[in-house]
């Protein structure tokens, strides 16, 4: 069965490119458009306009989803301030009956709720991660910005919680820490990453060369918890040479972030051991992950992280902190090893324990890949259009 229309509204993953070939987006957006509009007569997606096809834009979306821009932001104050075409966009995607998918925080939410009201949408709010938890992890631009995030995030909830309320409809919670939060609202506990089936590779082992190379892949920021990384590789055990690689793009806003980083391993005399290659698209990542031994996402906050569910399913023996949502995803000792965040002690103990003991690495490479088989987005998808149609009087279908 297909049903008549879906409205996706999408604060994360990019904007859209248009031109005479079609409509292009991220591959995580992409992704799951892709699936949803396999079960959708017409998907609406609203997002940013994007004036230039970048290499991040490349996946291309079926012909029945159709865009409907919003303003481009930088920042949420910069979208604060572009209200106005927010609102227009979301009236414009609004104007026909469907169902209303909902990502992320964004401005203007109330505005989007009191239309839900008024034209009788039961939304679908899909959470991705907490920014109240991620603002009180660290400091991020100085004591009066971040407390004015920091009411502006816990307002925005308030918001969020009385406009489900309202309109009957739920949470999607991408992790227990943001389902546990939800509590006395309808809510659904799902955790996913946008892999396929036929992606997932299946490694016997790992760490068996004279080098070790540990991986990280994340925005280089100060919530990802790089530098405890960093510091864990004094701490090792492991008599072979340990090189660390952090995959992912920096960012100028996080300059002096990038300083500490440079300034931490020129102290540690680590400058030979750890590389930061830059951003890379997805085939990439997959690539330098079959090539590393084992992955440490050494978060300060975190959703449910889409990265340690692809790491497993190329068969990275994986650790990381017991933050956000991911022990969720990640069931300690069974297929991860997790550990407390700010700890390069934990962090380094855990490393040496997984090329150490042969036994626990292929045992958390095995479960790890039978874990994430049950978290790929095809699987993702049909529940979140399971719950679309609860919301919206359709029953089991």
């Amino acid at each position: 069965m297909t049903r008549k229309r879906l409205i996706y509204v999408g604060s994360g993953g990019g904007g859209a490119f248009q031109d005479a070939s079609g409509i292009y987006a991220h591959f995580s957006t992409g992704l799951l458009l892709d699936y949803i509009a396999q079960e959708y007569d017409e998907v609406c997606w609203c997002a940013p306009k994007e004036s230039v096809k970048t290499p991040n834009l490349a996946f291309k979306l079926p012909e029945n989803v159709v865009h409907v821009p919003m303003p481009k932001s930088s920042s949420t104050l910069a979208a604060t301030l572009k209200l106005k075409g927010y609102s227009q966009a979301w009236k414009d995607a609004l104007k026909e009956p469907g169902d209303l998918f909902i990502r992320g925080i964004f401005p203007g939410a109330a505005e989007l709720y009191k239309l839900c009201v008024k034209k009788g949408f039961h939304p679908l709010h899909w959470l991705v991660g907490n920014p109240i938890a991620l603002l009180q992890s660290h400091k991020r631009n100085g004591f009066l910005m971040d407390r004015l995030a920091l009411c502006y995030a816990e307002n925005w909830e308030r918001v969020v919680k009385r406009g489900v309320d309202q309109t009957q409809g739920a949470f999607l919670c991408f992790g227990q820490e943001l389902y546990a939060r939800m509590e006395g609202h309808k809510r659904y506990n799902i955790v996913a990453a946008p892999i396929l089936e036929s992606q997932i590779s299946l490694r016997e082992d790992t760490c068996q060369g004279d080098v070790i190379r540990v991986l990280f892949v994340g925005f280089i920021r100060p919530e990802k918890g790089v530098q405890y990384l960093v510091e864990a590789l004094p701490h090792l055990r492991c008599r072979r040479r340990v090189e660390l690689v952090c995959v992912g793009p920096k960012n100028d806003r996080y300059a002096e972030y990038n300083a500490l980083l440079d300034a931490k391993i020129k102290e540690l005399g680590l400058e030979d051991r750890v590389s930061f290659p830059g951003y890379m698209d997805q085939n990439q990542i997959f690539e330098v992950m079959r090539s590393c031994d084992v992955f440490v996402l050494p978060s300060l906050s975190e959703g449910a992280p889409y990265v340690v569910v692809e790491s497993r399913s190329q068969g990275l023996p994986t650790i990381a902190t017991a933050v956000g949502g991911i022990p969720t995803s990640i069931n300690d000792g069974e297929d991860g090893l997790l550990v407390p965040p700010k700890d390069p002690v934990a962090i380094a103990d855990a490393i040496d324990c997984v090329i150490e003991d042969e036994a626990l690495r292929k045992d958390l490479v095995e479960k790890g890949y039978a874990k994430v088989r049950e978290l790929t987005f095809d699987k993702f998808v049909k529940k979140i259009v399971g719950i679309l149609d609860e919301l919206n009087g359709r029953g089991q279908q």
